[in-house]
């Protein structure tokens, strides 16, 4: 007997991502942090004062042209494997850890939940800052989102290959692939809410005899021999793995008043019913801060 499935299909032409070309986001140069751009104005607006009021010849060209060199090497020269600014503020950053006591003890010990039932919650360690996690909705389950207060961002990963990924049909793999060229194209362009996007591969350790055992225990004994012998000769041409494997995406957002509107508007419309109440869930995007 011979099916459809037996027949050799035509090979489809893998798919390609053509990412746009990034805009220029900032004044100066391409996508400079706004204290870069600050120290470029500070060491032009110095070298033009020096240009204007030191009397000396000299000294005023001296001064003139070296303000704003020097404030262009520390953001574009190259130093140690990244530029003056940079290290200045991770010199910084790590003065004041070091200031404010830089020693860690992990709460390890004390996690977990007391006799009475009390939850005990184990802070972050020194350099994280402080993180929140919050729920938002996801199709018919949530997922779970960081919200960093001190770099104002939003994380969230979701799981995109997953066991059931082959139990797609065709129209609903055509639109998750629209749907991630468009998060690309968005992403390259600088024009969506994600910033920053991450893919991530895990290898999981998976039982190959799973289903075998699953069909002997559940299995209905009193069905045709037949029945039975079919099964178990297109069981052992199945091949099984001893892994799995699992593919997530994780978006960053900057954390800002028009994300927090479109989730609460995404919220609204994702809410069943004319009269569900506008003030939303405890850990909803709805219930999350405006600004």
């Amino acid at each position: 007997m011979t099916t459809e499935s037996h027949l050799s299909h035509p090979v489809t032409p893998r798919r390609t991502y053509l990412i746009g070309r990034a805009r220029p986001n900032a004044i100066v140069g391409r996508n400079r942090e706004t204290g870069e751009i600050a120290l470029i104005i500070v060491g032009a607006f110095l070298g033009m004062m020096c240009g204007l009021l030191v009397p000396a010849l000299s000294l005023r060209i001296v001064l003139l042209m070296g303000f704003p060199m020097l404030a262009l090497a520390a953001v574009y020269v190259p130093y140690k494997r990244r530029t003056f600014y940079k290290w200045f503020e991770i010199n910084r950053s790590y003065k004041r850890t070091v200031k404010r006591g830089a020693t860690y003890r992990a709460g390890v010990m004390e996690a977990g939940t007391r006799i009475d039932g009390e939850e005990v919650e184990v802070g972050p360690p020194p350099g994280i800052g402080r993180i929140n996690w919050l729920a938002a909705p996801f199709g018919p389950d949530e997922i779970a989102v960081l919200l960093h207060a001190d770099r104002k961002t939003v994380t969230a990963a979701i799981e995109i290959e997953g066991p059931g990924v082959g139990l797609r049909d065709s129209e609903d793999q055509e639109a998750l692939v629209d749907r991630f060229g468009t998060l690309l194209k968005h992403v390259a362009n600088g024009d969506g809410f994600v910033t920053r996007i991450q893919m991530l591969a895990r290898t999981l350790p998976a039982d190959p005899d799973a289903h075998a055992k699953d069909v002997s225990q559940r299995g209905d004994d009193r069905s045709p021999a037949w029945l039975q012998r079919s099964y178990d000769q297109l069981q052992s041409m199945v091949s099984t793995s001893s892994e799995q494997h699992r593919a997530y995406l994780v978006a960053c957002m900057h954390y800002s008043r028009e994300l927090a509107a479109e989730a609460q508007a995404m919220a609204r419309a994702a809410r069943p019913g004319p009269a569900a109440s506008s003030t939303g869930t405890p850990g909803s995007p709805s219930s999350w801060p405006a600004s």
